[in-house]
């Protein structure tokens, strides 16, 4: 009927009674859907008032509302499709608890998820962007970045007990952001920026909602240089206009992406004083520098190995670290593996007065056995960072017996080897083969906290990676483990 008689069926639609019957609404969308994107638009925006009171979205209606997201914005009605696509792909802590038969029932720590069940976000994503990006890049690159925005400050609203300052349509009734220019020294650190540890060309970082919108921020600003919808600047422009680190990193992949013809801006982040130092060094800057350092001009090179000669240093190391224990050799030798990290990335292409400044970095401050960071590595650990008394070589050629032995008797002499760095290591081989590690579990079995902690997350990562493993032992040590005391004596409980 809404094919043959739109304007009469629309008139009924106006004329309805506010109602919350899912049915319903998914009869109204099928409706929208045949009828003209002109005459859909005039109540898309009274749908969207409705989604934005929801705090749940049930049945198919989330994929349905996508297709009417994707029929306005094809058929010329880019507001009102905006309308519908800003609540409908909200995520937000508020939404964190349905029901106590839900998966975030018992959560920690609230994380964001939408109106919607997770596993159904990427398919909603898919949807409903191509078309809007093609209407409207710009408009729709910031939409994109606003969501994952507002996320971040709710969740972190939530976080600290303030929920009561979040307001339920902070994001739906938003217009796109009209904040300033990133002021790097005042980057703010956000959950995502630890959860996605390398922002690359896959999708390996990706297992919840916000994750998808990252990855959805990556690919369209590619794809939006590409095709010269947008500039790089102007799209650089835009990511940072927010102040959360991911957004920062983003921009650092995409100049990446643009070596050939970006060499102001990489220039300027390479050398940039006020955001990178000894506590943040991303690894996206790591990369960047790997792959641009090669085609930089002398003078460049050594503007850039000037920045990181004079970068870090022993004073500005113990003003970020203050309250520390740590001696002047320990301060020292953080200060030479943060230049060797460095360094190291671009030896191929270093002057040999800088290859022998390397060698003396390696071998004045006791590093000879200190392996450099692989930018690209899951699970590296930074130059802030302590180190651990094996490298993942060494685990991953050594027997369970071998490792649970070293775990029993090793005792981190000073903060430079932390159980905490040894124990990603140990997940990262676990993940690597679960099959050996899980045949052997109960081998852990009386070990710190740490490491059977880093066993069983190794397992589990291996889970969400489709491998398979013996389940008896795993389940004895997960056994074991419920009736341990909560409390370890002399360590903090949370």
């Amino acid at each position: 009927m809404a094919k043959i008689d739109p304007k009469s069926v629309l008139e009924v639609m106006l004329g309805l009674e506010a109602t919350d019957n899912a049915h319903v609404h998914w009869d109204l969308v099928e409706a929208a859907l045949a009828m003209p994107a002109s005459h859909a638009a005039k109540w898309a925006e009274q749908e969207a008032e409705w989604i934005c009171k929801q705090e749940y979205l049930y049945m198919l209606l989330p994929d349905n509302l996508a297709k009417l997201v994707g029929h306005l914005a094809t058929g010329g009605e880019l507001q009102a499709a905006l309308a519908v696509a800003r609540p409908l792909l909200t995520v937000s802590p508020r939404f964190a608890i349905v029901d106590e038969d839900s998966d975030y029932w018992f959560d920690l720590r609230p994380r964001p998820r939408p109106r919607f069940e997770g596993y159904e976000y990427k398919h909603v994503l898919d949807t409903c962007i191509p078309p809007l990006l093609s209407a409207a890049a710009a408009q729709v690159l910031i939409l994109l970045c606003d969501l994952v925005d507002s996320a971040l400050e709710e969740t972190y609203l939530f976080q600290e007990g303030r929920q009561d300052e979040v307001d339920d349509s902070s994001v739906e009734n938003s217009k796109p952001s009209t904040r300033g220019s990133m002021e790097h020294s005042k980057l703010k650190a956000d959950y995502l920026d630890y959860k996605i540890e390398l922002i690359g060309e896959g999708n390996s970082f990706i297992s919840d909602a916000e994750d998808w919108l990252v990855a959805w921020i990556r690919n369209a600003a590619v794809e939006l240089i590409e095709n010269r919808q947008l500039s790089l600047e102007e799209t650089i422009g835009i990511l940072e206009k927010y102040q959360w680190r991911v957004f920062y990193r983003i921009s650092l992949y995409i100049l990446r992406k643009s070596c050939e013809s970006a060499h102001g801006l990489i220039i300027d982040r390479l050398t940039d004083r006020s955001t990178i130092s000894y506590g943040y060094t991303p690894r996206e800057y790591d990369l960047l520098l790997r792959d641009y350092f090669p085609i930089a001009s002398p003078k460049t090179k050594q503007e850039i190995l000037g920045f990181i000669e004079q970068r870090v240093t022993v004073e500005n190391i113990r003003d970020q670290l203050r309250n520390s224990d740590r001696t002047a050799f320990e301060l020292r030798r953080q200060v030479s593996r943060w230049k060797v990290d460095r360094l190291s990335i671009i030896k191929p292409h270093l002057s040999p007065a800088w290859q022998q400044r390397l060698e003396e970095l390696l071998s004045t401050e006791g590093l000879e056995r200190y392996q450099p960071s692989d930018p690209e590595h899951v699970n590296r650990v930074e130059a802030s960072s302590p180190g651990s008394p094996l490298s993942l070589e060494e685990i991953g050629r050594m027997t369970v017996k071998d490792i649970t032995t070293f775990l029993r008797t090793w005792d981190s002499p000073s903060w430079e080897e932390s159980p905490n760095t040894l124990g990603r290591y140990i997940t990262r081989v676990v993940q690597d083969s679960p099959q050996r590690f899980a045949e052997h579990a109960g081998e852990f079995k009386g070990l710190d906290a740490t490491y059977v902690h880093a066993v069983i997350w190794g397992l589990w990562e291996a889970v969400k990676n489709g491998r398979n493993f013996s389940w008896e032992p795993v389940l004895e040590l997960c056994r074991w483990v419920v009736f341990q005391p909560y409390e370890i004596p002399g360590r903090d409980p949370d």
